[in-house]
């Protein structure tokens, strides 16, 4: 059985003071931390609750490892937390009260993030139709859903017994929260032998929703792009999206005009183009400094540059 431990995990307090607001979990140890918690004072963990996630055997057997997303609230007393078979849930981190627990897909709840205030939360699977989501915090009521396979196209569904097929289905790829609560996705699809060039396709775009689910903007604006978007970044104002594009693929015309191995910078509030950098090194993450008036690109080898 797979499970996920929902944890205080904080050693180091790093000069932070916490107020009488901060909570204590009944019968937690004295090593807990608590708010009269000074600087310099030892901390140890403490595991709060356990919360089985569904059996997924067939795939450890197999060299697999499960995709899990856990995303705390902005007051840090809920977790949401979303599993490779498609449930998700949303429980309350210093009770054993889980606020609600669903499947949504037949497929990945591939990521997680909570509105500013904390009210709603979103999430976006990896299914055949990567659908991205607005809901209720506490109830659970889905608020709106955007079918992002409309744009980067769908697949059909993967053997039960494969390994890796879920993961040539369209994804949301990554999600973020904005300061005004609009949410930024990345939309990706690519599917095909991997060891082949040619028989690869990929599909991806990037959008702005508001906090309604009103699509704001779209990039490319056109259409899905035909060449592999793996990361994106975006300042807390939401003045700047930085987007790392990948690879190519056999759909990728030569004469494309974005190319692999590049970072292109937008405009937040408008989705244009403002900038784009070449990279003579493979990438595999992006990151825009605080302010949106740098870039910082990061290697699989934990190297930024």
């Amino acid at each position: 059985m797979m499970r996920v431990w929902v944890g205080l995990l904080l050693v180091g307090l790093g000069g932070m003071v916490f107020g009488a607001e901060w909570p204590v979990v009944e019968g937690a140890p004295e090593s807990c931390r608590r708010p009269e918690s000074a600087k310099g004072d030892v901390v140890l963990p403490h595991v709060i609750r356990k919360v089985p996630l569904g059996d997924v055997a067939y795939l450890a057997k197999g060299g697999g490892l499960p995709d899990t997303f856990v995303r705390f609230s902005p007051d840090g007393r809920l977790a949401a937390i979303g599993t490779f078979q498609g449930r998700m849930m949303v429980l309350e981190v210093y009770t054993d009260k889980t606020l609600w627990d669903r499947k949504i897909a037949e497929g990945i709840v591939k990521q997680i993030d909570f509105s500013p205030d904390g009210r709603q939360v979103y999430f976006g699977e990896q299914s055949v139709d990567g659908f991205v989501y607005a809901a209720q915090t506490r109830s659970g009521k889905t608020l709106w859903r955007r079918r992002l396979a409309d744009d980067i196209q769908t697949s059909a569904p993967p053997p039960k017994d494969s390994l890796y097929g879920m993961y040539q289905l369209p994804a949301c790829f990554r999600l973020k929260t904005l300061a005004d609560g609009d949410v930024v996705v990345l939309g990706l699809h690519c599917w095909g032998d991997h060891t082949r060039f040619e028989s690869m396709t990929r599909w991806c775009r990037v959008y702005r929703f508001s906090p309604e689910g009103e699509l704001r903007w779209a990039f490319p604006e056109e259409a899905a792009m035909p060449l592999g978007l793996i990361h994106i970044d975006v300042d807390a104002a939401g003045r700047r999206v930085a987007v790392l594009a990948a690879s190519a693929a056999g759909n990728t015309p030569e004469d494309f005009a974005y190319k692999p191995g590049s970072i292109y910078v937008l405009d937040g509030r408008t989705g244009a183009l403002v900038g784009a950098f070449s990279l003579e090194y493979p990438v595999t993450s992006c990151f825009l400094a605080e302010g949106g008036e740098a870039v910082i690109a990061g290697d699989d080898r934990g190297n930024h540059r």
